[in-house]
């Protein structure tokens, strides 16, 4: 992954196929790639990185870059950040992805919905899954439903 120049074509997809992995191992040296990755110019080297954090239970410095990461411009990043915060507890968290729910893609509202079900008897989370019960779209309601039971 390192050893190829960014310039070389592919490297992009390249990077994302062990971005993920790399958090999922859960291994806390994994911390300073992903937080470069959270940062790439590429929207979905940074998405997988904002993803792959969770493994690591999106400590401080990812946690910041995926609070800020569910008001990206690109849904993919926004995805990316609503699952590596799926591991974290507490308001903070728990208000991004809650703000998720009202997304306007629904990928992004689904994995809100999924990452909230994990802290359904916060009331902001319960809130949260009470109003994705209501969505127009069938998979985010499905998600809310099973959440919520």
């Amino acid at each position: 992954m390192a050893s190829a120049p960014r310039s070389s074509p592919g490297w992009a997809t390249r990077t994302r196929r062990y971005v993920v992995p790399l958090g999922a191992i859960g291994e806390p040296s994994g911390l300073d790639p992903l937080l470069a990755l959270a940062r790439d110019d590429d929207l979905l080297v940074r998405a997988a990185a904002l993803e792959g954090s969770a493994g690591l239970g999106c400590p401080a410095p990812l946690r910041t870059l995926a609070i800020a990461g569910v008001g990206d411009d690109a849904w993919q990043v926004r995805v990316g950040a609503v699952r590596g915060l799926a591991a974290v507890s507490g308001d903070t968290a728990l208000a991004a992805l809650a703000s998720a729910v009202a997304d306007l893609h629904a990928d992004v509202r689904k994995a809100a919905v999924i990452a909230l079900g994990d802290h359904a008897a916060d009331p902001v989370a319960a809130d949260a899954l009470e109003r994705a019960a209501k969505d127009i779209d069938a998979d985010v309601r499905g998600y809310a439903r099973r959440a919520s039971a």
